[in-house]
């Protein structure tokens, strides 16, 4: 009895010594979480707090500030069935509701889901890992390395923030189903494994919604329980293999077959029902390069510069005619690019034996691009922002590989955490720099140009900011445009209309004769698969030659061929009913009528054949087109005005003070305040009321 006591007061005087022990280690553990996450949201806010001040740039301009459904909240039901990506639009339309049109608050907007995001990789690899110090190295990673800047900084590249942010959502769920189904604790694990794949599916139709590349979800899953699977003892290689591909189908054999239903799907609706690439349709495939073979190895290329712009970022605006297409299995570029990129994948399924999650680091970075590797092809080839949600995987990577080198002793753990600290700093530095990129279309396009000066869209779109502020260089540039590339039919365009005087517009002239001569062949690419479209527009931009020669009668004719040539070129229905304004006003109304009847969303149409009509009393016709206006911006101001003007006279005074304080409250400039002002005191005299 006296040992059994004296053995129950050690064990008690032992438990009570080693019980704070547990208690203290947590407290450390969750002190470093909290350290950790306070320094990533300091640094990232601080890597971006400058890309705060910058403008709309690039696509800017037409995806966002042109779109007038962004304008009303209203349109989010409308939005979400008519979208491309409904759910990136839908985050738009709330901007603009808070924000109206500064860009300050969108770029607000990006900078805070992209912390998100960089705390949920902070989540997830603590999770798969255990350790605070590799997911915070991880994530910060994540969050400053470089090539990020075109997600992040660009507003336009709010698809990216948005559909990572839903699929690593998605993926933390898929998680904690699997841990629940695994434990099966308590009676209640079917509820609880029913709620978190059901949450599972949820973030990940958010993520499709706002993202083609969330369909690499089934992918991205099944590598991470092909790790898992993976016995790195014992039998063959190939056994190994297909015996951890047995084990993952069995693992979740109805999930894998429900999404792998659901993606080709999605699939199909996005590329042929909604037309996300021009370089795939119903009757086939527009290979880079002509062919499936050149496709495959320009595909292999790419991913091979992805590889080094992890390593080495050099962030690039945009790719377009940066990248030559492969088109020899024999060019040593090519040669390189398999070694590169076959070296990487084989030292992926290498480190199955040795560190999985590694493993899974490598192979998951390749399965998230599947969807933009060219398998359909797509119009853009390659692009950075293609990189931003895989970056979690570089990250993993990098932070798994510093824990090994800093275990190999102390001397080995300073030299990490200095090379490591470094690096991160570099990226900082170099994220900070790049956001003044994106300041502003000049500043943009000049890096562009400096990046790719072969590339016919920066060049364009350079000459398209200096053509009013530096007319000479612009031509300049225009010319370059159609050295580069004859087949470019905007140059024609746009040099036309900056070659006003006589001498000038002949020398146009000569280059569009040229452009007109070239064979279809030459002139069809994505986008341009109607010839026609070409001769379209380079007559249009001949047209515009003659007019300025004093040609208008030849100039009228050229329009009109220009609209039978191509009935959906927009440019000569615009021009003629301009020419028509000041020389015949009936022609004016019947050419603004067939532009609104070809281009339905047409808002400057709509705008100037309203106005025509209410200037010749025709009020009931009008209304039509007013209310056409209305369905895509039921804020703007000159449709509630004119229509609170036209019901007035209707004597409908309902129905116009509605309309009128509409405009009210959308009045933007001291003339629209003044003009509403004077229209709701003669509505007042009229119909009385408040």
């Amino acid at each position: 009895m006296v040992s059994v006591a004296a053995g129950r007061k050690k064990t008690k005087r032992s438990v009570v010594a080693a019980k704070p022990v547990p208690t203290l280690v947590a407290r450390l553990q969750n002190k470093s979480v909290y350290i950790a996450v306070a320094a990533l949201l300091i640094v990232v806010g601080l890597c971006y707090v400058n890309a705060l001040s910058n403008g709309f740039v690039f696509d800017d301009h037409g995806h966002v500030l042109e779109d007038k459904s962004f304008r009303s909240l209203a349109n989010v039901p409308k939005i979400l069935v008519a979208s491309y990506r409904p759910l990136r639009d839908v985050t738009y339309a709330i901007d603009f509701a808070i924000w109206g049109e500064r860009a300050v608050g969108f770029h607000l907007t990006s900078v805070l889901l992209h912390l998100a995001n960089t705390l949920l990789v902070f989540v997830l690899i603590r999770k798969m890992t255990r350790e605070t110090m590799v997911a915070c190295f991880a994530a910060f990673i994540f969050a400053v390395q470089p090539v990020q800047v075109d997600s992040v900084t660009y507003i336009s590249g709010r698809r990216d923030v948005l559909f990572s942010l839903f699929f690593l959502a998605s993926f933390l769920c898929y998680l904690a189903y699997r841990r629940v189904v695994r434990d099966r604790a308590g009676r209640r694990y079917r509820l609880r494994s029913l709620f978190y794949f059901g949450l599972f599916g949820f973030f990940w139709g958010l993520s499709l919604l706002s993202k083609e590349m969330a369909a690499s979800m089934p992918l991205f899953i099944f590598v991470w329980n092909f790790c898992d699977a993976w016995n790195p003892k014992g039998e063959s290689w190939p056994r190994r293999f297909f015996g951890a591909v047995k084990k993952t189908l069995a693992r979740d054999k109805w999930l894998y077959l429900a999404l792998c239903v659901v993606a080709p799907v999605y699939i199909w609706y996005q590329v042929f029902y909604k037309g996300g690439s021009a370089r795939a349709s119903i009757s086939g495939f527009e290979y880079w390069g002509g062919s499936f073979y050149t496709n495959l190895l320009t595909s292999i290329r790419v991913h091979a510069w992805y590889l080094k712009q992890l390593v080495v970022p050099t962030p690039i605006v945009q790719y377009q005619g940066a990248f030559d297409i492969a088109t020899t299995l024999f060019a040593w570029k090519v040669i390189l690019a398999i070694m590169v990129v076959g070296a990487t994948v084989a030292g992926g399924f290498v480190l199955l034996n040795k560190d999985k999650l590694m493993a899974f680091a490598v192979l998951s970075f390749f399965a998230l691009l599947v969807p933009v590797a060219q398998i359909i092809p797509h119009q853009e080839l390659l692009a950075d922002h293609y990189l931003y949600l895989p970056m979690m995987c570089f990250g993993l990577f990098a932070a798994l590989l510093a824990r090994r080198v800093a275990d190999r002793g102390n001397m080995a753990k300073r030299v990490t955490c200095g090379v490591a600290a470094g690096m991160l700093i570099v990226f900082a530095v170099m994220t900070s720099m790049r956001n003044t990129v994106y300041k502003d279309d000049l500043s943009l396009w000049k890096t562009n140009y400096k990046e790719v000066p072969n590339s016919v869209r920066a060049v364009s779109s350079l000459a398209g900011h200096y053509a009013t502020s530096y007319p000479a260089r612009g031509a300049e540039l225009y010319k370059q445009c159609i050295e580069l590339d004859p087949s470019y039919a905007p140059a024609y365009v746009s040099l036309a209309l900056l070659y006003k005087s006589r001498e000038k517009a002949r020398e146009a002239e000569e280059l569009i004769q040229q452009g007109l001569t070239l064979p279809d062949s030459r002139v069809i690419s994505p986008g341009y698969e109607n010839p026609n479209r070409f001769r379209s527009e380079l007559t249009t931009a001949l047209a515009i030659s003659k007019g300025f020669q004093g040609y208008q009668e030849e100039a009228e004719q050229l329009l009109l061929k220009a609209i039978t040539l191509y009935p959906v070129n927009s440019q000569p229905y615009g021009l003629l009913a301009a020419y028509y304004h000041a020389v015949n006003p009936p022609k004016e109304t019947e050419m603004l009528k067939r532009q609104s009847a070809v281009f339905p969303n047409d808002f400057y149409a709509l705008q100037s054949l309203s106005s025509r009509l209410i200037e010749y009393k025709q009020y009931d016709e009008a209304l039509r087109y007013l209310n056409r206006m209305i369905g895509i911006d039921p804020n703007d101001f000159y449709a509630n005005y004119q229509l609170g003007q036209i019901y007035r006279t209707k004597h409908d005074c309902t129905t116009a003070r509605r309309y009128l304080l509409i405009a009210n409250s959308n009045a933007a400039s001291t003339d629209d305040q003044k003009a509403i002002q004077d229209a709701l005191k003669v509505l007042q005299q009229e119909c009385g009321g408040s």
